[in-house]
């Protein structure tokens, strides 16, 4: 099961616990407070899924979708075929016990293709959708997506929710772009005429016109992005332009040229953070944002009297005996005399106001000294 990061948020889960076959896969996921359901199936020759599920009491809501592979020749979902099965009826009762309805496609087509030229193409991959759900209405077969298998691709837009994307322009740092964009701004502030200046109407026009050149400079090199959590800094039209050749092509050649660009791309920008961590702010615990937590390295267990200390009883025994072998021992006081003594010295007298504003400078990140070490 592939679940796309955007949606990590609906807790998708596979549960096991609720049918007790192996051909039938079920899914759910939270939304507004609600449980939902996404069943996919296969079904033998012998229907030993529909058998199960005919006999077998579930009581589950809110199914939105159960798709798979019914292996169900019928005339009511081909129209090329003749006959009815009478394994059409066992599916629609169990279908109309989880609300759903059988739904057509866009485009009837075929969904799985025979390897040879003697066996017809059948219709036996099916989707049924929710009752009186008119967003979940129609699906797509993708015939053209199902590259060496059998099977063709179905596809279904459900509507969750609506997600609120930020959107701004915004020019990529150090790219062409911005280059362009910072000459053109000196060429227009160079392209001021200051000497026609004379009252205020003309000072307000020659702003105005100022700020329109801007704008429209801004607007033809800058970009429309998407921001959300998901959105990636060090992306850039070369990472953008391998994946679009691969999604072409579909080599894995392409891949690989793509992946090693991601690589580079990020080598770059973390690399260019790093400087201005170093160069600027100087202060290398910033960088420990980016590290995430490692378990810690193994340890050799203390022992005492050849046995390993692993209970907290036994290290405090161990204490005891190490502190109390030391009882009754004499000791040389002239090892004292051997510390060389050394001046008092006095603390410089200060403020109370003095002391608040100097540690109003500190903060959990960093010391007020310039080093930010000392």
């Amino acid at each position: 099961m592939f679940i796309n990061v955007c949606l990590q948020s609906l807790c998708f889960s596979l549960r096991k616990n609720i049918f007790n076959h192996r051909d039938i896969f079920c899914v759910l996921f939270f939304n507004h407070g609600l449980v939902y359901f996404l069943i996919n199936l296969y079904s033998d020759s012998t229907q030993s899924v529909l058998k199960y599920l005919k006999n077998t009491e579930v009581n589950i809501n809110n199914v939105l979708i159960m798709t798979g592979n019914f292996n169900i020749r019928d005339s009511i979902w081909n129209s090329n075929f003749p006959h009815n099965s009478h394994h059409s009826q066992d599916l629609f009762d169990i279908t109309d016990s989880f609300h759903l309805e059988l739904f057509r496609p866009t485009k009837q087509i075929s969904t799985r293709y025979s390897n040879n030229q003697w066996d017809s193409n059948l219709v036996i991959n099916l989707m049924f959708l929710r009752l009186e759900s008119s967003e979940y209405n129609n699906h797509i077969i993708h015939p053209d997506l199902r590259l060496i298998s059998d099977y063709t691709l179905l596809t279904v837009d459900i509507s969750i929710f609506e997600e609120q994307i930020l959107t701004r322009c915004m020019l990529i740092k150090n790219s062409n772009e911005e280059n362009k964009f910072v000459n053109k701004l000196i060429e227009n502030i160079k392209g001021i005429n200051t000497l026609c200046i004379h009252n205020k109407s003309t000072l307000e026009q020659i702003i105005q016109e100022f700020a329109s050149k801007i704008e429209r400079a801004w607007y033809k090199y800058s970009k429309i992005v998407n921001i959300t959590k998901h959105s990636k800094k060090w992306w850039n039209n070369h990472c953008q332009r391998d994946l679009e050749q691969f999604r072409q092509s579909r080599c894995i050649n392409d891949w690989k040229k793509f992946r090693n660009t991601v690589k580079k791309m990020k080598h770059d920008f973390f690399d260019l953070k790093i400087k201005e961590v170093a160069n600027k702010s100087r202060g290398p615990w910033e960088l420990m944002n980016w590290v995430k937590t490692h378990n810690l390295p193994a340890t050799k267990a203390i022992q005492s009297n050849g046995k390993l200390c692993i209970k907290i009883n036994n290290l405090w025994q161990a204490l005891y005996l190490l502190f109390n072998s030391a009882q009754n021992y004499q000791t040389d006081p002239q090892l004292f005399k051997e510390i060389p003594c050394k001046d008092i010295m006095r603390w410089n007298s200060f403020s109370r106001e003095e002391f608040i504003c100097a540690i109003e400078k500190c903060n959990n990140l960093f010391t007020p000294e310039l080093d930010k070490l000392s």
